[in-house]
């Protein structure tokens, strides 16, 4: 009986090089690509243009999620937060569920209006009580304001670029 030696690769070994490779490939890919997760820290700032697309996602969002309301009679709560935040939060009724838009840090957002915590929607008048402006800024502490969000009392959602 001769014996033939294997020329091939095992399962087992294909699959140790294969995780081999990919973990490797995981580490450079992520130190190479410092943007990879989108977040960024308190004191960076990203592009006007980023914030300023960033906001338009998130007045679509409001748009979105209005419209969702008044279609299937679901009212909900726009939740305040104080000083400026890389979310958005809503909070619907009937059943109770938290719904959350998250920038990963390409804009940082706070409302204007007044201090007010609760932020109604009412399906039966499609209104929101009260109305309300977010202020968008391209950074958290050093960044400049980009453009403002308002809805207003008839849930029209708005978007004015710039700081004035």
């Amino acid at each position: 009986m001769s014996l033939r030696k294997n020329k091939a690769f095992c399962l087992l070994e294909l699959l140790l090089c294969v995780a081999m490779w990919s973990i490797l490939a995981g580490i450079v890919f992520i130190t190479f690509d410092e943007g990879l997760l989108g977040i960024k820290s308190e004191t960076q700032m990203v592009k006007p243009s980023v914030a300023l697309r960033e906001a338009k996602n998130i007045q679509r969002w409001l748009q979105r999620n209005i419209i969702k309301a008044c279609m299937k009679r679901r009212a909900f709560q726009v939740k305040y937060y104080s000083g400026y935040r890389d979310y958005i939060r809503i909070q619907w009724f009937d059943p109770i569920e938290t719904e959350t838009y998250r920038t990963e840090g390409r804009c940082w957002v706070a409302f204007e209006s007044s201090k007010n915590f609760f932020y109604s929607y009412n399906p039966s008048w499609h209104t929101m009580t009260p109305a309300f402006t977010l202020k968008i800024r391209n950074g958290k502490n050093k960044g400049s304001v980009v453009s403002r969000i308002s809805v207003s009392a008839y849930c029209l959602v708005s978007l004015k670029e710039g700081q004035n």
